[in-house]
């Protein structure tokens, strides 16, 4: 026997086969083919008492449909958060690789590993002919010209906001001081490179006694990291490495003497610096 108009049932039925995907489906269908009628139906409700109660009762349910959805979203992410969801999550993943006939799963890799990882792919891709082919290419192109030219104007944005100067004189003076050498891995380099204690764009100065001399490969790897990581990666203790700075100021006063005794005109630095 059919339920009765306004019946609780028969409205309970009509609400389940309009959230059900084929009364979604219908519904569409439905409004797509008869929007200009529906449009004109709602206007015309919206002018009677009973239109705009039954308007604000449609309202109503988007609402808290709308509401119950949230509060189903926010328990299932609850639970799949919890211990027990990603135990029961685990337990069903081990059944479908089961089924699928597929091996037990892998143990998770813990963050440190996944970054060694990722470090050696990284190393094993930088150091591939293909990574050098693309490198250059790129170099050569008009966006990796127009990169680099912006990033040597940035450098030197940052060493003239870092103040200080460094003459030609006094940069071989200080290479001179080291005998040469770098002063990270101590090894004779033709093409030393300045490279700043504390870098610059962490608050170093442009200046003798923030700038050492060191190799390319020296001065890639430390970048903008502090001084003593740099040091304890290389196993170089803080010590040596102040040590080596004092005795290379040591040995930059006697050829600054020996500069000036030599030649009285030559000033290597202010008086007094």
């Amino acid at each position: 026997m059919p339920y009765k108009k306004g019946d609780p049932r028969r409205l309970e039925t009509q609400r389940r086969y309009r959230e059900s995907p084929n009364g979604r489906a219908k519904m569409a269908a439905y409004r797509e083919a008869n929007w200009v009628r529906l449009n004109e139906r709602n206007i015309a409700r919206s002018k009677t008492e009973k239109g705009r109660e039954e308007q604000r009762r449609d309202r109503e349910r988007v609402r808290q449909d709308a509401a119950l959805a949230q509060r189903k979203r926010d328990y299932a992410n609850k639970y799949a958060r919890s211990e027990k969801g990603k135990a029961a999550h685990a337990r069903a993943r081990a059944r479908l690789r089961e089924r699928l006939g597929l091996g037990p799963v892998r143990a998770r890799l813990s963050e440190e590993e996944r970054k060694r990882r990722r470090r050696e792919s990284l190393k094993r891709y930088n150091a591939s002919a293909k990574y050098k082919a693309t490198a250059k290419r790129f170099q050569q192109s008009d966006k990796g010209r127009a990169l680099r030219q912006a990033t040597i104007e940035q450098r030197r944005a940052r060493l003239a906001k870092a103040g200080g100067v460094i003459s030609g004189e006094e940069w071989r003076m200080l290479m001179a001081s080291f005998d040469w050498r770098c002063a990270y891995c101590e090894r004779r380099c033709n093409a030393l490179q300045m490279e700043h204690v504390v870098p610059i764009c962490k608050g170093g100065r442009h200046d003798l006694a923030n700038v050492v001399p060191a190799c390319a490969p020296c001065n890639r790897r430390k970048h903008k990291r502090p001084v003593g990581e740099f040091l304890a990666e290389k196993g170089i203790p803080d010590s040596e490495f102040a040590s080596r700075r004092l005795d290379a100021a040591v040995r930059a006063a006697k050829i600054r003497q020996d500069l000036a005794s030599a030649r009285p005109e030559l000033e290597l630095a202010p008086p007094g610096r």
